[in-house]
């Protein structure tokens, strides 16, 4: 992902979102032309092994990148926190849709999965490619560094450094230890109170090095952001399980 020359890191990041793009399409064709050689309605085939294996390796991992990296950068300009909110939301969506490709119990089932992926992927990246990196360089982020962090990013969640698991999302935060946490603030049945509602006002009653541990049925890294924009270093996150269906994270007040 990181250039070893002084290439543009828009250009990098945008031929690296080709790349991707390019093998998905390339898996999905092939899980689609094995359907002219097996019952589509009975078994599942090996390319959609394939595809997820390619989401697991690749994208999955890039998409943590970004969400540790490129838009935690966009979440600090007022004017980008719609479309990154968003953005993480179709993040989201992608590995709801992985989960149906890898559930799925016969061959067409996988194949309708996999091309839903693929043009909810492709319309994503193309966001990515035309709005959100030409916005980061307008407003005078350093996207050599946010290149360089990415980088880094990945390969911590995918565990060339043995320091990050695929269960641990992309925070590298220091680790919070369990018995650390008294207070859970589940916001899966939140009903007309929003999960920033609810876990901003149990983080105001914590003191200084207590902790909580939010479940909630949503990517809650859009509210790390908030946290971090309005509360500068008030707390520290630990994401500790990546969904769907639930995702909890760890909060530290730390100030």
């Amino acid at each position: 992902m990181r250039s070893t020359d002084r290439s543009d890191p828009i250009d990098v990041i945008r031929a690296h979102h080709e790349q991707l793009r390019t093998d998905l399409m390339n898996e999905v064709e092939e899980l689609w032309r094995s359907l002219g050689v097996s019952a589509p309605d009975t078994g599942t085939s090996s390319r959609g092994a394939a595809i997820i294996d390619l989401i697991r390796g690749q994208i999955a991992p890039h998409a943590h990148a970004e969400e540790d990296t490129m838009y935690r950068a966009a979440y600090q300009l007022e004017r980008l926190r719609p479309l990154v909110t968003g953005m993480s939301q179709e993040h989201a969506l992608l590995f709801d849709l992985a989960r149906d490709i890898e559930e799925a119990e016969t061959v067409l089932l996988q194949a309708r999965a996999a091309a839903q992926f693929t043009t909810l992927f492709s319309a994503h990246i193309d966001k990515e490619n035309a709005i959100l990196l030409p916005e980061l360089r307008a407003a005078g982020v350093d996207l050599d560094d946010v290149l360089g962090q990415m980088h880094e990013s990945f390969r911590a969640f995918t565990g060339d450094h043995g320091t990050k698991s695929v269960t641990d999302g992309p925070d590298r935060a220091t680790t919070i230890q369990v018995a650390d946490i008294p207070l859970v603030v589940d916001t899966r049945q939140a009903g007309t109170h929003s999960c920033a509602d609810l876990t901003t006002s149990a983080f105001d009653t914590l003191a200084v090095g207590q902790g909580l541990l939010l479940v909630a049925d949503h990517d809650p890294t859009p509210l790390r952001y908030l946290f971090e924009a309005e509360r500068p270093g008030q707390s520290e996150w630990q994401l500790v399980t990546v969904g769907p269906p639930e995702w909890q994270a760890k909060i530290r007040r730390i100030a």
